[in-house]
């Protein structure tokens, strides 16, 4: 009991505090001059309040434009959005600071933010990739500007993690082709994975998912492509044993590949 009080008790006194301090600045947003309210938002900005604190810089900059102010009010604002969680923005507006301020001692550091913000932009594999492709496309423009800079090395392995995304994105839509019988465009879309993302993780799943789309898919063909389509499954066995020797799938995808050649010996005998 007494620690729920003290608990309301403290909560109380903490909404006091905010709502006094966002009323003082409120004030000094109104009535106060340039040099106050510039002096102001740096101190918002370090309490945190980055919605107050962009509230300052919306109407400052403009009045320091052309100043050397100007170029702190221009950094402090993107990294308001960034702090705040608007990833969109906040890239928006570093690459703004960028184009301004090319030769300034942290324009390399408002780039990377750039590709950055850019990063943590992109959704989940299951959704539209769009941003994933332009965060792609931004560390490697920062890659290609900075290329020695200490931060390369992470921008790659962002890459990295982008790509994997965007091949688990396309994995899933192989298996669902495959999972509703549409056998054609399963091995497209499979096929397609390999060639774009050979270094996927998914790699030997594919490749066993094609020893059975090209058995089930040969099944169901006309005799004329029946033989091509075994042949395709033996070749993804091959490939799948031979990159993974080991694997899980190897014993199940070797019986399919049996199978298919004993086909082909059936179909070539009877021709």
């Amino acid at each position: 009991m007494n620690k729920n009080r003290l608990f309301r008790t403290l909560a109380f006194v903490m909404i006091i505090a905010i709502s006094f301090s966002c009323n003082k600045y409120q004030k000094i947003l109104k009535k106060g001059d340039m040099n106050e309210k510039y002096e102001t938002v740096f101190k918002i900005y370090e309490k945190k309040d980055y919605i107050t604190a962009l509230q300052f810089l919306d109407e400052l900059i403009p009045l320091y434009r052309g100043s050397e102010k100007m170029q702190k009010l221009m950094n402090l604002y993107p990294w308001c959005y960034y702090h705040n969680g608007d990833y969109m923005l906040a890239s928006y507006h570093f690459k703004q600071y960028a184009r301004l301020f090319p030769n300034a001692q942290d324009t390399e550091e408002a780039e990377y933010m750039v590709a950055y913000c850019s990063y943590l932009d992109s959704a989940p594999f299951s959704l539209d990739q769009t941003n994933t492709h332009t965060a792609i496309g931004d560390l490697q423009l920062f890659i290609n500007k900075y290329p020695k800079s200490e931060r390369v090395a992470q921008c790659n392995e962002l890459m990295d993690e982008l790509r994997e995304k965007l091949a688990r994105k396309d994995f899933e839509l192989a298996k669902l082709y495959f999972n509703i019988e549409s056998y054609n465009a399963a091995a497209i879309a499979f096929n397609n994975l390999l060639k774009d993302y050979p270094e996927t993780k998914h790699r030997e799943e594919a490749f066993f998912y094609l020893v059975k789309n090209y058995y089930i898919y040969a099944n169901k063909s006309t005799d004329a492509k029946k033989v091509e389509r075994y042949r395709e499954s033996i070749e993804y066995f091959q490939k799948l044993n031979e990159s993974f020797p080991e694997s899980e799938y190897v014993k199940e995808a070797e019986s399919i590949a049996k199978a298919s050649r004993r086909n082909i010996e059936r179909i070539e005998q009877n021709k």
